[in-house]
C-alpha cells in the first residue's frame, strides 16, 4: 500500500462525534462556564485534546454537584440532566453539542437523530375560566394568556395539555367560584398555540352538565384539538386516540380519580374515565396498538409537592399495564418525578394557566419537553413558569430563586404521604 493509500485510509476513519455536557439533576449549574470538566476514562482520549483540563471520574456516580460531565449525545442516565451550549438544544441543532473529529468505525448517529427524533411538549392544568375568563375579557384578546410562552409549542411536534374547565356558546358567568366554565371561542387561542391534543378527563369537566361536554367536544373537533378521558359513552371516555410521526405511533389515554361535578360515564350516559380496572384495560389494549404511550391523570391530593402512596401503586399498576410516559396533575403544585421499569412518571406539571393567586407555588408550574428516539425517551427538559399579576404566564427566569425551588420541587425523592 502506497503512503497516499495509507493516508486516505487514515482520514477515512476519521468520524465526527458529538458529546454533550450533563449535570446532576439536584445541580443548580446553569451553563459549563467556570465548572470543572469531567468524563468517564472510555471517553477521555477523545476528549482530552479539545479539553485539556478535564478529569475522569470512576462512574456517574461520583459526579459532584459542582462539576459538568461530558458524556455521547446518545446517553440514557435517569439522574442526569443535559445542559444547553449558549442557549442551544442538543435536540434542535448540531451547535447544542460538542463536535469532535476523531478515528471511529462508523458515524454515530447524531445527523440521523437530528433528522428523526420527535418532540412532545406537555403544559400542566389550564382554566379558561373564572379570573382567566376575566382576564381575557379585559384585555379583548383571547391570546393573552398563551403569549409568552407560546413558543414553547410551536416547532414541538406533539403538544398537550391538561384542560379543566368545559367551554360553551351560550354563556353567562357562574354565580358560584367553584364552577368553571368558559367560552367556546376560547378554543381559538388553544388551537393557535398549536395544541394537539388534551385530556378533559378534570373533575370540573361537568360544571356546564352533559350539554356542556358535549359542546366542549364539538368545539374541541372545530378546532382540530384531540381529546381523551371524556365522552358520551364509555367507549368514547376510554377509547385511545393514535398519533403518527415520522413512523412512530403514540397513543394518549386520560383518567380521573377526583370526584366533582361529573362520573364515570356508561354505555349510554356521558362522563369523564375513571383510574379504575376499566383504565388499566385500556392501557393494555392501547399499548398493543402503538409504540409509545402516554397516559395523563387528574389524581391526588391539592398543595403538596409529594404524591400519596395511592398514587404510586396507581402508577407502578399503568406502567405494568404498558403505560410509557405518565402525565398527572390536580395538586396545582408542582409535584415529584420518578422512573418505574425506564417509564417516566411527573406526578403533577402544576397549573400552567389559572388564577390561582393565593400563594407563590400554585402561580408556578413546569412545561415539559420529552425528545422521543428510536421509539424511547432521550431526554427531558423541564421549563418553570410563573402565572404573573397582570395574567400571562412567563417562562422564570434562571437568575430567579423561584427558577430552582421550583426544579427542587420536582428533583426532590420526598416520600408519598
Amino acid at each position: 500500500m502506497t503512503l497516499i493509500a495509507i493516508l486516505a485510509y487514515a482520514v477515512s476513519q476519521i468520524k465526527t462525534v458529538s458529546y454533550i455536557p450533563f449535570k446532576n439533576k439536584t445541580s443548580h449549574i446553569i451553563n459549563m462556564s467556570n465548572h470543572k470538566i469531567v468524563t468517564l476514562d472510555t471517553h477521555y482520549f477523545r476528549l482530552r485534546w479539545s479539553f485539556p483540563d478535564i478529569k475522569i471520574i470512576p462512574s456517574i456516580g461520583d459526579l459532584t454537584n459542582e462539576e459538568v460531565i461530558l458524556l455521547p449525545w446518545n446517553t440514557k442516565e435517569s439522574k442526569l440532566q443535559y445542559i444547553k451550549i449558549k442557549g442551544k438544544s442538543f435536540y434542535n441543532t448540531k451547535e447544542g453539542a460538542i463536535q469532535i473529529k476523531t478515528i471511529a468505525k462508523k458515524d454515530d448517529g447524531y445527523k440521523e437523530f437530528l433528522k428523526n427524533r420527535i418532540e412532545l411538549t406537555a403544559g400542566g392544568t389550564v382554566v379558561l375560566a373564572r379570573g382567566v375568563h376575566k382576564v381575557i375579557e379585559r384585555h379583548k384578546d383571547i391570546h393573552y394568556p398563551w403569549k409568552d410562552t407560546r413558543h414553547l409549542f410551536l416547532n414541538s411536534d406533539i403538544n398537550i395539555l391538561n384542560f379543566k374547565s368545559p367551554l360553551v356558546t351560550n354563556f353567562n358567568y357562574p354565580k358560584s367560584s367553584w364552577v368553571l366554565i368558559g367560552k367556546s371561542i376560547y378554543a381559538k387561542a388553544m388551537a393557535a398555540t398549536n395544541i394537539h391534543l388534551v385530556s378533559i378527563a378534570g373533575n370540573h369537566m361537568g360544571d356546564a352538565k352533559g350539554d356542556g361536554l358535549f359542546e366542549t367536544i364539538k368545539t374541541l373537533n372545530d378546532h382540530n384539538i384531540e381529546f381523551v378521558g371524556a365522552g358520551k359513552t364509555n367507549n368514547e371516555a376510554y377509547r385511545c386516540k393514535k398519533i403518527i410521526k415520522k413512523d412512530s405511533s403514540f397513543g394518549f389515554l386520560a383518567f380521573n380519580n377526583v370526584h366533582g361535578s361529573i362520573g364515570k360515564p356508561t354505555t349510554e350516559s356521558p362522563g369523564i374515565a375513571w383510574l379504575d380496572q376499566m383504565a388499566l384495560d385500556a392501557i393494555e389494549a392501547c399499548d398493543k396498538q402503538v409504540d409509545n404511550l402516554i397516559v395523563m391523570v387528574n389524581w391526588g391530593t391539592e398543595y403538596t409537592h409529594q404524591p400519596r402512596k395511592k398514587e404510586r401503586e396507581w402508577a407502578k399498576k399503568m406502567i405494568e399495564s404498558g403505560a410509557d410516559l405518565i402525565l398527572g396533575d390536580q395538586a396545582h403544585w408542582v409535584q415529584i418525578h420518578e422512573n418505574i421499569n425506564n417509564a417516566h412518571v411527573s406526578y403533577g406539571l402544576g397549573n400552567y394557566i389559572f388564577d390561582q393567586h393565593w400563594s407563590e407555588k400554585t402561580t408556578e408550574g413546569i412545561i415539559q419537553k420529552f425528545i422521543f428516539y428510536n421509539d424511547s425517551i432521550l431526554a427531558i427538559d423541564t421549563i418553570p413558569v410563573k402565572l404573573s399579576k397582570d395574567g400571562k404566564v412567563k417562562e422564570i427566569q434562571k437568575s430567579s430563586d423561584r427558577y430552582f425551588n421550583v426544579l427542587d420541587a420536582y428533583n426532590s425523592v420526598g416520600q408519598s404521604i
